[in-house]
């Protein structure tokens, strides 16, 4: 059976900048919402509804026809069945090819006094991708990182931070984190590469979003 990883990464690229605008559209249409105080699950919902938005757009550009988007979308793994499978925060799917690409996204918050890097890097946030529980056969996925106080460089310096130290974490590093700008709408980002438990190699995009003011 084919698998996303079979694409060509011309596709692949293509299909990259793509997810990446939707979100830049999504953040902006939803931006006036996503506050300080917000909980992840509703700032992802925010996001989530504005590309829906975007997508039933007749002005919106032909090739993203093909394009939906799944908000808390079920997927089995580790033999999980029914209301015990994974829940993804956001996965895009394209079905102009075979196999189907997708891209899937997982969210946290970051703020000092509740929401540290930890969280974003650990068991129910990062490490999902890396231990293959979520999108096991996707060579490339996203974090969103919901910014709710402090200044960007200072939750860089903390994933850099928690990328050296971390011992766990540094195991599977297979490229150092890096800047990285996909598209200019999102020029907080960056990217690493990881090798997973399974031995395959994930491409992960840390998108970083402002949500400190609403």
């Amino acid at each position: 059976m084919s698998k996303a990883t079979d694409l060509p990464s011309r596709y692949r690229q293509a299909f990259r900048k793509k997810v990446h605008r939707l979100i830049a559209w999504g953040y902006q249409d939803a931006k006036a919402k996503c506050g300080p105080k917000e909980e992840e699950e509703s700032i992802t919902g925010y996001i989530s509804d504005a590309v829906e938005l975007r997508l039933d757009d007749p002005g919106i550009p032909s090739d993203y026809n093909s394009i939906g988007i799944h908000e808390e979308k079920p997927h089995g793994g580790d033999g999980r069945k029914g209301k015990g499978r994974y829940r993804i925060d956001i996965q895009f799917k394209d079905s102009s090819s075979r196999p189907r690409a997708r891209f899937s996204i997982e969210a946290k918050r970051l703020k000092t006094g509740g929401f540290p890097i930890g969280a974003y890097t650990g068991n129910e946030g990062m490490e999902c991708f890396l231990n293959g529980s979520y999108a096991r056969n996707e060579p490339e996925v996203a974090m969103l990182a919901y910014v709710q106080n402090k200044e960007f460089a200072y939750w860089h310096r903390q994933l850099h931070s928690k990328f050296d130290n971390d011992a766990g974490l540094k195991r599977t590093i297979k490229r150092e984190l890096k800047a990285v700008e996909v598209i200019l709408e999102l020029p907080h980002e960056l990217l690493s590469e990881h090798n997973r438990n399974g031995a395959s190699v994930v491409m992960i995009y840390h998108i970083f979003l402002d949500c400190r003011v609403a």
